[in-house]
């Protein structure tokens, strides 16, 4: 029981002590999908909402 609650006790610390460099790719990785969901999110906005009427076309 001891050992097994040891094991599940694995802290956001632990992570960036023991293995930076996955705890960087986990961090990159999070930032690119937010930002390509930021992204994504604003072109849909753009493509669905209808700006207002400018008279561009002849």
């Amino acid at each position: 029981m001891e050992s097994k609650k040891e094991y599940e006790k694995i802290t956001v610390e632990d992570l960036i002590i023991k293995k930076p460099i996955a705890t960087k790719i986990l961090v990159i990785i999070f930032i690119v999908a937010a930002l390509s969901k930021l992204l994504a999110s604003i072109l849909l906005g753009v493509g669905m909402v209808p700006p207002p009427p400018v008279p561009t076309l002849p």
